[in-house]
């Protein structure tokens, strides 16, 4: 029987064929096929399926990075938009932003002067980003009260992000191959997203820079939100 361990996993893959080994009895059977460094093994052969095949045979646990991303949530249903309607603000520090679909990034949003007051125009089912002065954001769903006005309902940041992608239209994302890798542009991703993402290389100023190993998972990993990752070839 394996040692009694905290985690449920033999094995996790960390980033791409790095693997943080929690039963060292499993060594018997990584040997040959890569490097071993304290508790991290790198796969370093091409017998990956094959090696993942003889630790399932012999009731090794491992968690990959393809079961990693099989665990990202789902989008939701999206929520339909509906009527417009107003929500005043309480005070000039607060800020609105709107997720806008097609740059996949938070806009601001500017309140109008309605009935001698500051408003916002809003349609039910918006998702709403709030901040209060240098205070952390707050996410909101909108949905509509009597006599027009606009409700908000909190949502936490991924679901907030998870539900703005499941409302907007797939699109592509092209990416250009560096000499460090595969340079992705910055988009706002939901936490679960941006922390998959990390597995598979850097985070950069003006995006992301990805791994070769980690191409394929990026690609795998965008589209579950509606992008398509592609290369651009000439540059």
């Amino acid at each position: 029987m394996p040692p009694s361990r905290k985690t449920p996993y033999d094995l996790e893959e960390i980033t791409p064929n790095h693997f943080l080994v929690h039963n060292d009895n499993a060594y018997s059977v990584l040997r040959g096929e890569g490097e071993r460094r304290g508790k991290i093994f790198e796969l370093t052969s091409w017998r990956r399926e094959g090696l993942l095949a003889r630790l399932a045979l012999r009731t090794y646990v491992v968690l990959t990075l393809e079961g990693r991303m099989e665990r990202l949530p789902q989008l939701p249903a999206a929520p339909a938009l509906g009527e417009l309607g107003w929500r005043p603000t309480a005070s000039a520090s607060e800020r609105y932003s709107v997720f806008d679909p097609a740059a996949r990034a938070w806009v601001a949003i500017e309140p109008v002067q309605r009935d001698g007051g500051a408003a916002l125009a809003l349609r039910e089912g918006t998702i709403l980003r709030r901040r209060k002065g240098r205070g952390a954001a707050e996410y909101f769903r909108c949905f509509m009260e009597r006599g027009g006005t606009i409700g908000i309902r909190p949502l936490d940041e991924n679901s907030a992000l998870l539900a703005s992608y499941a409302q907007a239209a797939p699109i592509p994302l092209v990416a250009r191959r560096t000499a460090e890798g595969y340079h992705v542009a910055k988009i706002t991703l939901p936490g679960s997203y941006r922390d998959f993402l990390a597995r598979l290389g850097s985070e950069v100023p003006d995006g992301w820079l990805v791994e070769e190993a980690g191409w394929p998972y990026a690609q795998r990993m965008f589209n579950r939100i509606g992008v398509q990752l592609t290369l651009d070839e000439a540059g």
